[in-house]
């Protein structure tokens, strides 16, 4: 399966499940995952319980993560930087 199609079942499979009235915005996270082999990036996505455009953490404060919290993404994919 590509990168694309499990990228957009994960989304499908977090956002099925209902979200706290909580949550007032999504943010979708880059981060460097260790000791996975062949992946240098990967995507997490919360649900934060504020948001502010003027705020640049407003995405710290989170209140909600799907069942599984993020995927790695393959380095054929995304390169190494």
């Amino acid at each position: 399966m590509s990168f694309e199609d499990q990228f957009s079942r994960w989304i499908d499979d977090s956002l099925a499940a209902d979200t706290p009235s909580s949550v007032k915005a999504f943010s979708f996270n880059l981060c460097e995952p260790a000791g996975i082999a062949g992946v240098k990036f990967g995507v997490e996505l919360i649900g934060a319980g504020t948001f502010d455009e003027d705020d640049p953490d407003w995405a710290c404060n989170d209140v909600w993560e799907p069942q599984v919290r993020g995927i790695p993404i393959p380095k054929n994919y995304s390169g190494e930087s």
